[in-house]
């Protein structure tokens, strides 16, 4: 479980370095050309780069959430408002929205909640008898011992 948290996050990482390298690019690009002369055509190919790289990112993150819903059991619901496609054609592979993301958040919160409030019930039934039973112990042994 470590080692596959450690190769998401480093996954993670390396996406945003990507996204940070087109920035920096678009960047000196930029400041090379001092916002004259530009050729429409490369600074296209840097903002395409960016968009790409973002769109990666999203797609991981969309598809790290959807993993993590199907293992809790989580059924994501097909609201089209939670689901995007941005290439050109729409057989193209679909990922979560911002919106989709958010709300696989809350169902995943809300999963996990209902787990711990249920492992609380249960618990607690067999805490409150084990103090029970040890104080039975000690009243005994007290009177025992008298």
């Amino acid at each position: 479980m470590l080692r596959r948290n450690r190769e998401i996050e480093l996954k993670r990482r390396e996406l945003l370095r990507n996204m940070e390298i087109a920035v920096d690019e678009v960047t000196t690009f930029y400041q090379q050309t001092h916002y004259e002369h530009r050729d429409h055509t490369v600074e296209e190919e840097l903002e395409h780069q960016y968009r790409k790289h973002a769109q990666e990112l999203e797609m991981f993150e969309s598809s790290l959430l959807t993993v993590e819903a199907r293992q809790l059991g989580i059924e994501i619901p097909e609201n089209p408002k939670w689901w995007c496609n941005r290439s050109a054609e729409s057989k193209g592979p679909y990922w979560l929205s911002d919106a989709g993301r958010a709300g696989v958040t809350n169902l995943i919160k809300e999963e996990r909640r209902k787990s711990i409030e249920w492992w609380i019930k249960i618990i607690t039934p067999i805490l409150t008898t084990l103090i029970s039973l040890l104080g039975l112990i000690v009243a005994l042994v007290a009177v025992s011992k008298k």
